[in-house]
C-alpha cells in the first residue's frame, strides 16, 4: 500500500473532459520543513509540458499557518484553454449538486452559501450568480481579500507575475480584464487588494 506521502507515489487527478487522468508525482518530502515537492508527466491532452510545484507551512506566532505554494510550469495556449474549460465545467457541476444538497433554512433562503471572499470566493459567488443562484458571501475580515487582506507586512508581494493573479476574461467579463492595468511587474498586496476590490 503506498501512503500519500511516500516519495514516489503517483495519484491520478481527474478532470472533466481531460482524458486520460493527470498524473502527479510526489518526489520529495519533508517533515521537518514540513514541505513536499510534486511533479506532473507531461500531459498531451491538454498541452502540459513541464509542472513542479513546492509547498510550505510555515507557523505563524498566531497559531495559524501560511501556505507558501511554488509552482513553474510551462503549458500551451491551447491546454490553457482547456483547463479553464474543465474547471468551468466542474464548477456548473458544484452548483448542480448545491441546488440539489443545500437544505433550506429558516427564515432567508440561498441556494448557496460561499465562506470565505479570496480570489476563489469571490469568482464562485460571481459564477453562480450568473447562473441564476441566490448566493450569499461570507467573510471572517474586514474586507474582501482573503490572503490579501489578513497578510499585509511589510513587502508582502507577490512572487510570480502580476498578470498571472488577474481573472480571466472568461471570468468576469472583457471589461474588468482589459480595463485593469498593473502597476508593478510584482504586485505588491496592496495593489492586489484593490485589485480585489
Amino acid at each position: 500500500e503506498t501512503k500519500t506521502d511516500s516519495v514516489g507515489c503517483i495519484r491520478a487527478i481527474t478532470l472533466p473532459g481531460v482524458d486520460p487522468p493527470i498524473k502527479e508525482k510526489l518526489s520529495a518530502h519533508s517533515d521537518a520543513k514540513c514541505s513536499f515537492t510534486f511533479e506532473v508527466e507531461p500531459h498531451a491532452g491538454i498541452g502540459l509540458e513541464e509542472y513542479r510545484a513546492t509547498m510550505t507551512a510555515i507557523p505563524l506566532t498566531d497559531g495559524k499557518t501560511l501556505l507558501r505554494y511554488n509552482a513553474i510550469a510551462s503549458m500551451s495556449e491551447d491546454g490553457l484553454a482547456g483547463i479553464l474549460e474543465a474547471y468551468n465545467k466542474f464548477l456548473d457541476g458544484v452548483a448542480q449538486a448545491a441546488e440539489a444538497a443545500v437544505p433550506k433554512a429558516k427564515g432567508e433562503e440561498m441556494d448557496v452559501v460561499v465562506v470565505g471572499a479570496g480570489f476563489a470566493g469571490l469568482y464562485l459567488i460571481h459564477r453562480l450568480r450568473n447562473l441564476g443562484f441566490s448566493v450569499k458571501g461570507f467573510e471572517r475580515g474586514g474586507d474582501v481579500g482573503g490572503t490579501w487582506y489578513w497578510n499585509r507586512y511589510p513587502g508582502a508581494a507577490v512572487d510570480v507575475l502580476s498578470v498571472d493573479y488577474q481573472y480571466a476574461p472568461e471570468s468576469f467579463g472583457r471589461e474588468l480584464y482589459d480595463d485593469w492595468k498593473w502597476q508593478q511587474k510584482y504586485a505588491t498586496q496592496e495593489e492586489v487588494h484593490s485589485y480585489l476590490r
